[in-house]
């Protein structure tokens, strides 16, 4: 693998980019005879009839290089690095003049340090300063010596022994001057030709790499640079080498399997299984190059657009791009038939699947209506059967249970007695533990809300005391600011007259000395001297006190400086308590949505124990409490928001004096830049505190709003959740009331049920005592209270039959409505007894 440099051209091109540019002249002469060589070698094998192709040789650019019997450039460099004397500006003048006719050598006349080489990528102009030291890169004798001394072969590779110069020696020849050493031009050649023998001995494949942008970003392509790139790398040149013959080659077998579709559909069906075998034949088959003719003379019409060769067929420029753009029109052609095919096949399909579900449709319902038909027709003889079965079982079981039931009455009568006393005890022993539960979470409530109130009272009481401690720290900065400002006028109007000063002394002093130039007095000069000495003694006076001012305003300054750096220690550690105390704040919010979780738990536990009218009211209690506890909530919720309002407006104020005083300060001191600065940034950072505090108030202002609709909420759940069962309640009740009325009518029947059983029973122990005789009645059949047993005043009564009784008491239940109408004809009632028989 060979990785090298590619073109280069700077605004300075010095004796490495002569080298650079010098191996891809060589590396692209090659890279043409490859692309050459190997196409005359494929057309040749393949029995192609083919025109010599000519492109553009570079053999002249090289021999101007590193041609010997010319001079090439690096063989005037390397005899100039021979010559102790020479120089880089010889070097330069040598190679115009021997190169001056030279098409690819040009010289500007303004720069005669500067040649310029006409390369196959474009014309480069070299500076030869530099080029003699860097071509000879010498080393000394002994360092090279120590370094061929050593064990290592990659150190004695990289330093070989002088072979040519031992011989020299032993020959007895003289040495010449400066042959000793090898320069790196003639090093340069001598590997470059190595590499080239190495190149032709081998199977060369290229890559050029191609660098889509010079931004290093990803999806931007510079086309212009890109192609600048492949023109430097003579990618262009070799595609246009390939493209002056047939730059499209393919295989009979591959040709035949791909484009044999665009044969008409007889040569198609005729040669089908041709085409099968041609598929797997090998390359040069006999059959599969026949085909390939036959496909070709009906596929392509002008047959000087290809050749066919041994293996390939060969391809003029464009003619395969028409070919493929052929077979994908002839594909998708081939495509909708296979979709219109699929498409009928599985309209076909549903619409079989569709006939055949309405056919067995049909047969089911044919199926119900038949067989519904026979279930009633069967179910109506099965009923008259067991309707006249039932009416004769009716007849003889309503006979035998009126004793059962007149027994299970008073049994039933007895039981709803005991059930009414339970219930009685159970719903008292209910409504002692609903007192008890509302006395005990009364209490329970009382307690949590002045424990938040406490609470609230307790928080409102240390965030004023912060807003009283962040309040005076502020006006304490404010002034602090005020006075700095002051204090830096102060001083900013010493150094000026200060300086005035200085510059009244150097007037002074300048006066003096050309005054003393131009007199020749004695005298006059020293009262020249003393009217100088007079003026500096007057400005280190008045230089006293600024010195003592600045040195104040220093101090001043650093006091105000610690101040400040102790009010931000202060405002982070009350940051910190805002904080802690806001955990504090979650941490109870979480303990008391347990304590009402906990609460509602047990409510509920209760509810299920207790009893549905008592559970109705207790949850409607709760429900109410609840609300009320919520609307607490809310109105908390509320409080805190316009405790946050009153605070944004607060900060805000705030923040308009630090404006106001900012705006002040900076009309104040418009000319000194480095206070400027300083309260642009203060201004900056009161700016983002107020975007911070802003966004703090609107991401908690949000959060409240999410809190406050999730109330409502699980309040409007909760509260249709509790109507719901309210109303189902309600109708358990209403229920239980119906039930209740129906129990008592029922009682109430038993009742006189039994009082009716209880006179038959009297009437039946009347009638069934009494012997043979009768006491005596009186005229009409009424008995007289005054007859005796023994007398014989009036006719005897005759006693009544058992048949008699059994119709009476069947009368007796019929008319208290227990049994259904009688199904045999009563008998005629018998004479009801006298009231004194026994």
């Amino acid at each position: 693998i060979l990785d090298i440099f590619g073109f280069e051209q700077f605004q300075t091109n010095s004796f490495e980019q002569l080298c650079i540019n010098y191996a891809n002249e060589r590396l692209q002469q090659q890279f043409n005879w490859d692309i050459f060589k190997a196409e005359q070698a494929e057309y040749e094998a393949e029995g192609i009839e083919w025109q010599a192709i000519e492109f553009v040789d570079n053999q002249e650019c090289l021999d101007l290089i590193d041609k010997k019997s010319s001079m090439g450039l690096l063989h005037l460099l390397d005899e100039e690095c021979k010559i102790q004397r020479g120089t880089d500006e010889k070097f330069a003048q040598k190679a115009r003049q021997t190169h001056a006719e030279h098409k690819d050598f040009d010289a500007p006349k303004g720069d005669q340090l500067t040649f310029a080489v006409k390369h196959y990528a474009g014309c480069v102009a070299y500076l030869c300063s530099g080029f003699r030291e860097k071509n000879k890169d010498t080393l000394h004798q002994d360092l090279a010596a120590v370094m061929q001394q050593s064990q290592a072969e990659v150190v004695l590779a990289l330093f070989p022994s002088e072979a040519p110069e031992r011989e020299s020696k032993r020959a007895g020849k003289p040495k010449a001057k400066g042959s000793d050493t090898m320069t790196v031009g003639s090093q340069f050649m001598t590997q470059l030709s190595s590499l080239m023998r190495t190149i032709n001995a081998t199977d060369v494949h290229y890559v050029r790499c191609i660098k889509p942008n010079t931004l290093n970003k990803p999806a931007i392509f510079d086309m212009a640079h890109s192609a600048h790139q492949l023109r430097c790398a003579g990618v262009l040149e070799a595609v246009r080498i390939s493209r002056m013959a047939y730059p499209n080659r393919m295989p009979h077998a591959s040709f035949v399997s791909r484009y044999a579709l665009l044969a008409p559909s007889e040569w198609q069906a005729a040669h089908e299984v041709d085409m099968a075998r041609a598929r797997a034949a090998a390359p040069g088959d006999e059959s599969a190059r026949a085909l390939c003719e036959g496909a070709l003379a009906l596929v392509v019409e002008d047959v000087a657009r290809y050749q066919l060769g041994k293996t390939k067929v060969f391809f003029r420029a464009f003619l395969l791009e028409a070919l493929e753009q052929r077979r994908g029109n002839a594909l998708a052609t081939y495509a909708v038939v296979v979709q219109k095919m699929l498409r009928s096949a599985l309209w076909s399909r549903r619409f079989r699947l569709l006939r055949l579900s309405s056919v067995r449709l049909q047969a089911l319902r044919r199926r119900q209506v038949q067989l519904s038909e026979y279930r009633r027709q069967r179910a109506a003889a099965i009923a008259l059967a067991a309707a006249g079965r039932g009416l004769r079982a009716r007849i003889l079981r309503r006979r035998l249970l009126a004793a059962v039931r007149i027994q299970a009455a008073g049994r039933a009568a007895a039981a709803r007695d005991r059930v009414y006393h339970l219930r009685r005890r159970l719903c008292a022993t209910r409504l002692q533990a609903a007192v008890r539960s509302h006395r005990h979470r009364s209490a329970f409530t009382a307690r949590r809300g002045a424990a938040l109130r406490l609470q609230s009272k307790a928080r409102m009481a240390s965030q004023r005391r912060a807003y009283l401690r962040d309040l005076a720290e502020k006006k304490e900065e404010a002034k602090l600011s005020t006075q700095l400002a002051k204090l830096q006028a102060r001083l900013q109007a010493e150094m000026e007259a200060r300086q005035n000063a200085e510059r009244a002394l150097e007037a002074g002093a300048a006066a003096d000395e050309g005054s003393g130039s131009g007199a020749a007095v004695a005298g006059d000069g020293g009262g020249v001297a003393g009217i100088a000495g007079a003026a500096a003694s007057w400005v280190l006076g008045n230089m006293g006190g600024p010195s003592t001012s600045v040195e104040e305003t220093s101090t001043m300054l650093s006091v105000v400086t610690k101040d400040r750096e102790r009010l931000g220690q202060r405002l982070a550690a009350e940051t910190e308590a805002r904080k802690r105390l806001e955990a504090e704040k979650r941490e109870l919010e979480r303990k008391l949505n347990m304590g009402s979780a906990t609460s509602q738990v047990e409510t509920r536990s209760h509810r299920q124990i207790a009893e549905a009218l008592s559970r109705t009211k207790d949850e409607v209690g709760e429900k109410t409490r609840i609300m009320q506890h919520q609307t607490i909530e809310i109105a908390n919720l509320q409080n805190t928001k316009t405790a946050l309002e009153r605070r944004i407006l607060a900060l805000e104020k705030k923040i308009s004096q630090y404006d106001d005083s900012f705006y002040a300060l900076e009309a104040r001191n418009v000319r000194d830049k480095t206070r400027m600065e300083e309260m642009g940034k203060a201004k900056s950072r009161a700016e983002e505190e107020k975007n911070i505090c802003r966004l703090m108030l609107e991401q908690a202002h949000e959060r409240w709003l999410k809190e406050r609709s999730d109330l409502r909420k699980d309040a409007l759940q909760k509260i249709q959740t509790n109507a719901a069962r309210v109303r189902e309640q309600r109708m358990q009740i209403a229920e239980l009331q119906q039930a209740h009325r129906a129990q008592r009518q029922l009682a109430e029947e038993a009742k006189m049920y039994k009082e009716q059983c209880t006179v038959l029973m009297e009437k039946l122990s009347r009638a069934g005592v009494g012997g043979g005789t009768t006491p005596a009645a009186s005229p009409g059949g009424v008995p007289s209270p005054r007859a005796r047993p023994g007398g014989a005043v009036a006719a005897p009564l005759k006693a009544p039959s058992a048949a008699n009784l059994l119709e009476k008491m069947k009368s007796s239940v019929s008319s208290s409505g227990l049994l259904g109408r009688a199904t045999s004809k009563e008998s005629p009632r018998a004479p009801p007894p006298a009231p004194d028989a026994p």
